[in-house]
């Protein structure tokens, strides 16, 4: 694992394409945009940009996506994997691709797609838990929870509603992951200390680094904002804000650059473990089964 990494982290504009060439010129463009890194982020939602192109209508986030996930989704996925895994070679670097929808097993899943810079995938990580208009439109939570060691680092991404989820960012931070990577897509209008509730509260919890990209603007009947943002344990950022670095406007697409430390996160850690502080008496007496106390049957 290198000590020190350069992230990038993509506040994409929600667009469409008249075709997959045209989706993935645009997708090249931004990646320039980030210049010399060793990871970069895309936002949630780049699955369903590239399934416009396809389809070459305008989709939108009902029941009616189910089935053009069911016509083209094995084709779309295909296209998805080779399209950015050879934007990730050309550029040498690992790429959390956003999200695409996957068929498996009869069920929708919303996943993130992590690259390596072979071109080859690393993983991917569907979101675990859902809002209730997903689940009426016909998508499946995930059941499993991947933490994944990389060149750059023990890699966690958390899809959408995951980052405020904080059972999430523990179960990734106890597996490893070092840095956490939330790929959103956050209905309008921005609202800071629902951010700072999300991702920024995981990393203080967990003593991490985090990295959020965000979609904007319109797409699928909906119109999206977000401030995408790098975060990592208050004593490792300047006036120990927990704040790494931001876009500012929170409408408008950007790339936002931050160098990581591996060696002075540790030395936080080092300073103050709250893992090593774990009360692991009382959570062995309580969970999980404290989780169904009043648990609706279908969560059980």
């Amino acid at each position: 694992m290198r000590g020190r990494i350069r992230v990038a982290a993509v506040q994409l504009e929600a667009r469409r394409y008249r075709d997959p060439e045209e989706y993935f010129r645009g997708m090249s463009a931004v990646l320039d945009q980030a210049g010399e890194v060793d990871l970069v982020v895309f936002p949630a939602y780049t699955g369903l940009m590239l399934l416009e192109a396809v389809v070459r209508e305008p989709l939108t986030l009902d029941r009616s996506l189910v089935g053009h996930v069911e016509a083209w989704g094995q084709e779309l996925l295909q296209l998805f994997r080779e399209g950015w895994g050879s934007l990730a070679k050309a550029r040498g670097l690992f790429l959390v691709a956003g999200t695409v929808p996957i068929l498996k097993e009869g069920r929708y899943f919303h996943a993130a797609v992590l690259l390596a810079p072979d071109g080859g995938v690393v993983g991917t990580q569907p979101q675990t838990h859902l809002l209730p208009w997903e689940r009426e439109i016909g998508w499946s939570a995930g059941t499993e929870l991947h933490t994944f060691p990389t060149e750059v680092g023990p890699l966690g991404i958390l899809v959408n509603t995951d980052t405020w989820y904080p059972e999430v960012s523990r179960i990734l931070s106890l597996q490893g992951a070092a840095l956490l990577l939330a790929v959103n897509a956050v209905p309008k209008p921005y609202a800071y200390w629902h951010q700072v509730r999300g991702l920024w509260q995981e990393v203080q919890q967990n003593q991490v680094f985090g990295v959020e990209s965000g979609l904007v603007g319109s797409a699928f009947g909906r119109e999206f904002e977000g401030r995408t943002a790098a975060f990592g344990p208050c004593e490792a950022t300047p006036g120990e804000t927990g704040w790494m670095g931001t876009l500012e406007d929170p409408t408008h697409p950007g790339v936002l650059t931050v160098e990581l430390s591996y060696a002075r996160l540790q030395e936080v850690i080092d300073q103050y473990s709250v893992f090593a502080q774990f009360h692991y008496g009382l959570y062995d007496r309580f969970l999980p089964s404290i989780y169904f106390l009043g648990a609706p049957p279908e969560a059980g």
